[in-house]
């Protein structure tokens, strides 16, 4: 994107502040805004309570300052939203002296979870800065100049390289932020550094890397909970760029829907296709994250998309149930024409190593065990050879190198080659330039820091570190070499 941006125009147009101040007494968006404005931080006796170190560790142990942040995130936001609907300058100012009482005092995030931090609260500190700044709220230009200088130095500074090591919800909270800083301070670069994470992202962060053919993400076989938060912040990423002219919905043929719509289903308790085991960990509470897709892809798209309509009607008007009045907006003046709900990809649902191969040696195929030096196996092999991996786990001290014209097949899922998680290279790569007739099939490539057979192997089990070693599953080298091998029934 290189035209100038919209402002505001982040999670909300001028056109979509007009919709929130004339909806906000009916319903639903009524309920949802009494809720909103019943929470703890919404109200004007709000005080903020900067801190300049702020230090969030795994799972948020240690805590110091994080919760105070995330607080005054949420009543910026807050504050912002009800400047809108009531006119009333006490919560421009009250979200105007959150801000700046951050912007002014903060200096660093610290420990594992610091950029996770940093992307949830950033996003609600730039729709709150967007809808100030461009209203007449009276925020002061020095204080938009250091809100600018807070989002470049504290929050991109962290955030620029993204973090796909990690699991894939941190990636999608992290566009989204980007998106939001570049459009602030109407920086194409950052911007567009998003935009192409989001499609291209490696590790676990572009959209086609959380969620698969089928539908399930990165963390269904985690819990939900993580689930649902990964969705929501793709969703979120999704609208700010949509309202700068940029349709990241769409990407590999609506495959967010997709992912709404699978979560939704097992949500409301029915079977879905999934790889490994889907966990049922948090399947008892649907969160609100549901509007924002179904306004998309059902009212502006046409999708029909019943599960994520379920949801929805299950949320609206709970204890902390407010996205309907910043994402709901119905019907369309010009609604497009109907299609059919999503579906997944034939081919998907068997995608991956199965419980059992899927295809059987030849008689002169060589069986091994884990016990044995697969590397000097592979180096001693003639041409045409098919090595066949016994069940078990073959934990790999370095890199696996392939040779040529060669099948390497497992047992299914119970054949696992673990690469040392200390090494930051690749488990397998080519032994010579020319690969070529190589086929790989029927195993599982684990990608996490430890192998759990119920979780699919991309799940970052065992992170204690905000800087994990970057897994990576097969790497062929030099990149523009034209490889003629076969990758199949694989798994990374």
């Amino acid at each position: 994107m290189n035209q100038p941006f919209t402002h505001p125009g982040m999670l909300h147009t001028q056109q979509d502040l007009a919709f929130i101040k004339a909806h906000a007494h009916r319903e639903p968006w009524q309920t949802a805004y009494q809720t909103l404005c019943e929470q703890p931080f919404s109200s004007l006796d709000y005080k903020p309570e900067p801190h300049t170190h702020v230090i969030r560790g795994p799972y948020g142990k240690p805590s110091i300052g994080d919760k105070e942040l995330s607080s005054s995130a949420n009543a910026a936001y807050s504050h912002a939203l009800q400047w809108i609907v009531t006119g009333d300058k006490q919560h421009a100012q009250k979200a105007i002296e959150i801000i700046n009482a951050w912007s002014y005092v903060v200096w660093n995030f610290q420990l594992n979870d610091a950029k996770l931090l940093a992307a949830w609260t950033g996003d609600y500190f730039c729709n709150a800065a967007e809808i100030l700044r461009y209203t007449d709220s009276g925020w002061e230009e020095k204080d938009i100049t250091q809100f600018e200088r807070m989002m470049r130095t504290v929050y991109y500074s962290l955030l620029e390289n993204f973090f796909p090591e990690a699991n894939g919800n941190w990636d999608g909270a992290i566009i989204n932020m980007l998106l939001c800083i570049g459009i602030f301070c109407d920086d194409h670069h950052i911007f567009n550094r998003a935009i192409n994470h989001y499609l291209r992202g490696r590790g676990n962060g572009g959209i086609t890397k959380y969620i698969y053919p089928t539908g399930q993400c990165q963390e269904s076989t985690r819990d939900q909970s993580h689930t649902q938060l990964g969705l929501n912040e793709f969703a979120l990423a999704c609208q700010v760029a949509w309202n700068q002219g940029v349709d990241l919905y769409k990407t590999a043929d609506n495959r967010l829907a997709l992912g709404f719509e699978h979560a939704a289903q097992y949500m409301l308790g029915e079977d879905v296709a999934v790889y490994g085991i889907i966990s049922e960990q948090g399947r008892e509470r649907i969160w609100d994250i549901y509007e924002t897709a179904f306004q998309h892809f059902h009212y502006v798209k046409g999708l029909d998309m019943p599960y994520c309509e379920r949801a929805i009607e299950k949320t609206r008007g709970s204890e902390k149930s407010w996205l309907a009045l910043t994402m709901y907006q119905g019907a369309i003046e010009k609604p497009p024409t109907a299609r059919e709900a999503p579906t997944p990809s034939i081919q998907a649902l068997r995608a991956g190593a199965q419980t059992e191969p899927t295809a059987q040696p030849p008689d002169h195929a060589i069986t091994i065990t884990p016990d044995e030096d697969l590397q000097a196996i592979l180096d001693a092999s003639t041409e045409g050879a098919w090595i066949v991996l016994s069940k078990g786990l073959y934990t790999l001290s370095e890199t696996l190198k392939i040779p040529n014209n060669l099948t390497l097949s497992g047992q299914g899922l119970e054949t696992v080659l673990f690469l040392d998680p200390e090494k930051t290279g690749p488990a397998l790569t080519n032994a010579h330039d020319d690969l070529n007739n190589f086929t790989l099939r029927d195993l599982v490539i684990e990608g996490a820091l430890k192998v759990n057979h119920h979780v699919i192997p991309t799940v970052r089990a065992g992170r204690t570190r905000m800087r994990v070693p970057a897994v990576v599953g097969v790497l062929f080298l030099p990149p523009n070499m034209p490889i003629k091998c076969t990758v199949s029934t694989l798994n990374m």
